[in-house]
């Protein structure tokens, strides 16, 4: 006969699984509760430190078997590509034609639906799915790259010119291939120096 699983070990358990979640929700809810950490946070830039960061483990992890994998995947990147430059963002333009109080409220929305994936959480949810996680993570670099050239175009014609948004391209791009490149090709480097026989399985 199974013994039932003791509480602490279903506790440990969920929160293996849904670590992102509860993690943002734990973030949120001490950003309410403290701002001064969050504003300490942003004097030190730790955004752009954890996200290099995150980027060099994800090429530590990445396996050479997982790139091919991704690779043969090519009609569901394109597939979400498309999604995320071009289907999205076409959106925006129904979104702010909603009567919404305020309406910087749907202004926000729709500019967010003009935006390219997310840096880090995108990666995480398709790992915790069981997903391909090496495509994500390509869909990730490439969306946020090109999205330097589809954003302000479509910022500009969903939205208009009104919306007062101008995106400072070199500084963009420099950054994105800072905290996004460098790192994973560094750690992917590296694993394959440290670990050769696990990143080539």
């Amino acid at each position: 006969r199974a013994t039932p699983p003791q509480p602490g070990a279903a506790a440990l358990d969920f929160a293996r699984s849904n670590f992102l979640p509860l993690a943002l929700i734990g973030g949120m809810t001490l950003g309410l509760l403290d701002p001064t950490l969050g504003c300490l946070a942003h004097k030190y830039s730790l955004s752009k430190y954890s996200t290099f960061g995150i980027f060099v483990i994800s090429g530590l992890t990445l396996r050479t078997k997982e790139l091919g994998a991704a690779l043969q995947a090519w009609p569901a990147g394109l597939f979400g590509l498309g999604s995320i430059l071009l289907f999205t963002p076409f959106l925006a333009q129904f979104l702010v034609q909603i009567q919404f109080f305020p309406r910087e409220f749907i202004t926000g929305l729709a500019m967010f639906c003009c935006m390219p994936t997310t840096l880090s959480s995108g990666v995480t949810l398709t790992q915790l799915a069981g997903g391909n996680s090496a495509l994500a993570l390509a869909m990730t670099v490439i969306s946020n790259l090109l999205g330097i050239m589809f954003v302000p175009l479509s910022l500009a014609k969903y939205i208009g010119t009104g919306a007062g948004v101008s995106l400072p391209t070199k500084e963009l791009f420099r950054s994105l291939v800072n905290t996004l490149l460098v790192p994973l090709i560094l750690g992917k480097f590296r694993a394959m120096q440290i670990f050769p026989a696990l990143v080539q399985a």
